[in-house]
């Protein structure tokens, strides 16, 4: 799992692995709850996407996202990572993918819905285990995205060869509702 507002706010990007986050903030959110006597980061899941805010100031504030992970075909752990949201200030709805790293750099990831191309991610950079790809999403991908069942993200691997994963929308427009209106 990653975080999109802990990754923009520290690398200008839009996700990184959550692990890091998690092990690296319960300390910090245990000691705010005990202070404010309120969750600092709640959770709640929407079909198959789960939607996690936190506050991110005293005046309660809340930062969320929307992500999924999407299991890898023998369920041996997740072959992409998907997160959705925006930061404060700013009206711009952005999706992240993280993708296993043999990924082929100057190709960019396609989103469909149907036979709809919807958006193109741009691979943004590549850690030791996963590379990210970000795209921004208008009006007319989120809905959609909110009209369907399913979208398909393809990309190609480092021998250009294509690949394709299917993502489940189940729950995207609950799940959208609450993160983009949990926030204001």
């Amino acid at each position: 799992m990653f975080s999109v507002a802990k990754t923009l706010k520290n690398a200008g990007l839009f996700a990184a692995s959550a692990a890091i986050a998690l092990s690296a903030g319960t300390q910090t959110f245990a000691a705010a709850e005990k202070e404010t006597a309120q969750p600092v980061q709640t959770t709640a899941t929407f079909g198959d996407w789960t939607v996690r805010c936190r506050k991110v100031s005293k005046q309660n504030d809340k930062l969320c996202e929307m992500i999924q992970v999407v299991p890898s075909k023998n369920k041996q752990g997740a072959i992409a990572n998907l997160a959705v949201g925006r930061l404060p200030g700013d009206e711009t709805i952005r999706l992240v993918i993280q993708l296993p790293i043999g990924v082929h750099l100057p190709s960019d990831v396609a989103m469909k819905v149907g036979e709809k191309a919807i958006a193109k991610a741009e691979f943004q950079s590549c850690y030791s285990s996963f590379c990210l790809a970000r795209a921004d999403l208008d009006a007319a991908a989120l809905k959609r995205m909110k009209d369907a069942k399913s979208m398909t993200v393809s990309f190609k691997d480092r021998a250009e060869k294509s690949a394709s994963i299917s993502v489940s929308l189940s729950g995207f427009t609950a799940a959208h509702n609450e993160t983009f209106n949990a926030g204001s």
